[in-house]
Order: C-alpha cells, then structure tokens, then sequence
C-alpha cells in the first residue's frame, strides 16, 4: 500500500507530515521511509518527514498533543484517497464543503470501532 501512495505522491507534492489515521501507522511510516530514501524520483527526497498520530479523548473525538500540532497548523491537507479509489468519495475544505454551505449537520462518524449516529 505504501509502495502504491508513494508512487502517486512522490512528484505531484513535497511532504513533510504524514498524519495517520486510526491503525495506519506502520503504513505512514513505509511511506515516509520511500518517499524520503536517496536514489527515488521524490520532491521529499532526503527531507525529513514527521509522522502524526492523533489520539482518541474519552467522549471518541480525535485530538493532537500540544507537541504535535506545530506539524500540521498552516499546512494544506492532501487526501490519499479520491474517486478513484472511493467512487463517492468528496474532500472540501470547510469553507467550500456543499453540505457545511447548505447547513447539513453531520450524522454520524466512522472509526476503526465501528459506526455511531451523532
């Protein structure tokens, strides 16, 4: 999988975080690890990477220690999966997010533990 991401990454962006999402952890870092090696086709070759994992409060929400957030404030997010990969799959930023504009709450979250109506 990592093999996979690094090969559509690797000279579309510079990337210097990689945020891991629940249990991705062993892949954010094979993909740092190719991304960063000499010898590749990489904009991030030779740069060194942060990996980012967020934890879970105690109501479920995903938060960032005070150490970790200077990683990722001011910085564009990049999404590893489009509609090639969900077919229905979106990605906006707040202020351009079609259901945010149309004042459609969000209904439920979905994690590694399952599904939860909010």
């Amino acid at each position: 999988m990592a093999q996979e991401l690094s090969n559509r990454l690797q000279n579309r962006f510079q990337i210097d975080s990689i945020l891991c999402m629940d249990g991705t952890s062993a892949v954010g870092a094979c993909l740092a690890r190719k991304l960063t090696q000499h010898g590749g086709r990489s904009l991030s070759e030779g740069d060194d990477m942060y990996i980012i994992k967020g934890e879970l409060d105690g109501k479920g929400n995903l938060i960032f220690r005070d150490n970790a957030r200077f990683m990722l404030e001011g910085l564009p997010v990049i999404s590893i999966f489009d509609t090639s990969v969900l077919k229905d799959y979106a990605s906006h930023s707040p202020s351009e997010c079609p259901m945010c504009k149309a004042g459609q709450p969000i209904d439920a979250v979905v994690n590694t533990f399952g599904f939860s109506k909010i």
